[in-house]
Parts: C-alpha cells; structure tokens; sequence
C-alpha cells in the first residue's frame, strides 16, 4: 500500500506518528526524514548487494538522522523505521533496522531553543 501513497502523504502520516508519540513538531522537522526511494534506503542501512542483502525489501519508511556528540555535525547514521517491517524468525515484526556494519550508537538530535526550553 505505501509504494502507492506519495511522499506528502507519507510525510503526514510520520508526522501524525510523531505526534501521537509526544515529539515534538519542530524536533520532528529536524530530525526525522520520510524516506520512499529503495536504493536510498538501501544506502542508508548500508546494504550491499554482494552480501547476504541481495535486495532491500523495503519502499518506504522514516530516517533519524542523529548528530556526533563532539563536533555537533550530522553522523549519517540513524534508526530507519519502515513502513511494512520485516519479520523476524518467530513472526515478530522489527520495528526498526540500523545500519550494517556500525555499532549501535546513542541518539543525539537536533534540538531548537524552543523544544529545549519546553
């Protein structure tokens, strides 16, 4: 269903996602990016095609795009949540995937003076 809905549409649907989980829209417009491009995906979880990912199944989805905590610039690395999940061994859906490859890192964001002072 989501390879049909456009990336406004999806966006809305994210954001609408955010807010139910209390995010803050400004720390959501910051931080977060609705993804719908396979190849870019792929790219993000660092997916190669001569490894064991041989595809991506994924079309869509969001990003967290998370910053390095000593020099406060962009990590290029972050959670990806799509938007149909795989399953896992036992039929559970994974929630979220990370980039291969990478130590699972904390999450720093990008945070306005306003969320902030909230």
């Amino acid at each position: 269903m989501t390879a049909l809905l456009d990336r406004e549409t999806l966006r809305s649907r994210h954001l609408h996602e955010f807010a139910l989980s209390a995010i803050a829209p400004a720390l959501a417009e910051a931080n977060f990016l609705t993804i719908a491009d396979n190849d870019l995906i792929r790219q993000w979880l660092n997916w190669q095609p001569h490894q064991r990912w041989k595809t991506c199944p994924f079309q869509s989805g969001w990003l967290c795009d998370t910053l390095d905590p000593r020099t406060e610039e962009p990590r290029r690395w972050g959670p990806f949540k799509p938007d149909i999940p795989r399953l896992d061994a036992k039929g559970k859906a994974r929630k979220y995937e990370h980039p291969a490859g990478y130590d699972t890192l904390a999450i720093f964001l990008q945070v306005d003076r306003a969320t902030w002072q909230a």
